[in-house]
């Protein structure tokens, strides 16, 4: 039987890769990385910050756990903008890209954090580079869409104890993304967005992200 490794679970996080049988010359294109970003920092209308002392204390404390969460798995953060949601700014995500100094492996991560009722934030997901990917083959495709793209591609904290799928929730349904990964075929991304009224968008597509090596979440 032959080895597929799967990617899945947005709403999750990034834990490490398995370097083993990486071919690091072909592992990420860095430039095609940064276009994913602003396509969907454009696309969502999020607003960017860059100067820390105009973020609070505790989100300040959150960013550096998560960086330090990373740093542990041997990646370093860039200490890229904080981007916050359009009118509503108890969302934000940080654009860290990490470099593993072993491998000279580089990705792109995106921790999104929320504000809690009592002003304290909290991290609560974590989107990868194949699942930005697939954001911005959703944006480029859903051009037409009658929801503004923002509540359609911005992961939000729901508390609900039944979350089932390999996604997130958006402010207008679900979205669930999964990548294939298969040394003998193409690498396949799959991505489904879903509102209360059915289903926007449901799509396989071949992957552009050079990642070869396997990828864990947890």
């Amino acid at each position: 039987m032959k080895r597929r490794n799967f990617v899945h679970n947005a709403s999750i996080g990034f834990v490490g890769f398995n370097l083993a049988n990486a071919d690091i010359r072909s592992i990420f294109e860095n430039d095609k990385i940064k276009l994913w970003l602003r396509e969907y920092v454009m696309a969502t209308h999020v607003n960017r910050v860059t100067v820390d002392p105009q973020l609070s204390e505790s989100l300040n404390e959150e960013i550096n756990k998560v960086d330090l969460s990373f740093l542990k798995t041997g990646f370093k953060s860039t200490g890229d903008p904080v981007y916050f949601y359009p009118h509503d700014d108890r969302y934000c995500f940080c654009s860290s890209t990490l470099r593993h100094d072993r491998s000279g492996m580089t990705d792109i991560l995106l921790p999104f954090f929320h504000k809690d009722a009592s002003g304290t934030w909290h991290h609560f997901t974590t989107i990868n580079g194949y699942q930005l990917e697939a954001l911005v083959h959703a944006a480029r495709t859903l051009t037409d869409c009658p929801y503004p793209l923002e509540q359609l591609l911005l992961p939000i904290q729901n508390n609900s104890s039944h979350q089932h799928f390999p996604g997130f929730y958006t402010q207008k349904g679900t979205l669930e993304i999964s990548t294939v990964i298969d040394g003998q075929k193409q690498t396949e991304t799959s991505i489904l967005i879903s509102t209360h009224q059915g289903v926007i968008m449901n799509e396989t597509f071949a992957s552009e992200h050079c990642l070869t090596c396997s990828l864990i979440v947890a």
